[in-house]
């Protein structure tokens, strides 16, 4: 990447804190500077909070409004970032989606592209194309909270709970101090489109869709699978397609962490296990799906 260039860091989502802070420490030991970081406004929940953040580059992205108030916000948001990026030569993060990937499965909200193309002015080509949008691949050998996000999953599945915001705060805790294992960043070329003009909306909205693929894509390909990624897969799979890929110590060792992380569930929820083994196993899925286009 370009030293004195702006980009728009566009990634998965896994942990609340370090994502976007790990990102801002390898792009800063390279010579860049530090990027804006887009935050939810539900993680604000004291003072301190607000304060540490906007220290460190944050802007807010307001939730849980009417529609009209989320449309005029949303709106802004993309003002700014397109300011940020053409005007100030600033560059930002984002998360691909609202909130962190809860089973691995990592997709592009079409709602995110569709906030950053409300500032545009010309065609939608021209319009993505000028935020130097690079996809970012983010895995952690190990998921910091993944417990907390199965629970999370259970609780609204089956009981219609909604987390709360000391969830949250728990979350940005447990992120940063449980094991996280190796973790890797794979920083993606530039986005490139070139779509004919839409004539409607349902012509705009298919290329939207498009542009949520092209970086699922990015980051399906270049996601690190770790031994773990490959494990889960063999066990959800029942087979041994991937047997090469890790060591009966690296299988015995995965399976004691779920059997332990299994102690801490009291619901009388049956598929426990399968949905831990697909927080891991998804990232898989998705890369042979990508082989497969």
């Amino acid at each position: 990447m370009d030293k004195n260039k702006a980009y728009l860091f566009i990634s998965n989502h896994r942990d609340i804190i370090l994502d976007a802070g790990f990102l801002n420490y390898l792009i800063f030991s390279k010579g860049m500077n530090t990027t804006q970081i887009a935050i939810g406004d539900n993680l604000l929940l004291y003072p301190w909070i607000e304060h540490a953040v906007k220290l460190n580059r944050a802007f807010v992205i307001k939730r849980g409004l009417a529609p009209r108030e989320l449309m005029k916000a949303s709106r802004k948001v993309s003002e700014y970032i397109r300011k940020s990026t053409l005007e100030d030569n600033v560059s930002s993060w984002i998360a691909q989606r609202e909130g962190r990937t809860k089973d691995g499965d990592d997709k592009t909200q079409p709602s995110v592209i569709k906030m950053l193309n409300l500032s545009n002015t010309g065609n939608l080509t021209d319009g993505i194309n000028e935020l130097n949008i690079v996809p970012v691949a983010i895995s952690y050998e190990i998921e910091p909270c993944g417990l907390a996000k199965m629970k999370e999953l259970i609780k609204k599945e089956h009981y219609g709970q909604l987390k709360t915001n000391k969830d949250d705060l728990k979350s940005m805790s447990m992120g940063m101090f449980n094991p996280k294992g190796r973790i890797r960043f794979h920083f993606n070329d530039p986005l490139k489109i070139n779509f004919e003009t839409a004539q409607n909306k349902a012509e705009e909205n298919k290329q939207i869709d498009d542009i949520c693929e092209l970086i699922d894509d990015q980051i399906y390909q270049t996601f690190k699978l770790w031994p773990n990624n490959y494990i889960a897969y063999d066990l959800l799979m029942q087979e041994h397609r991937f047997k090469n890929k890790y060591t009966h110590r690296e299988e015995k060792k995965f399976l004691t962490m779920i059997e332990q992380a299994m102690i801490h569930f009291d619901f009388p929820i049956t598929d426990i296990k399968e949905r831990f083994l697909k927080l891991y196993a998804n990232p898989v899925i998705n890369y042979l799906k990508t082989k497969e286009k």
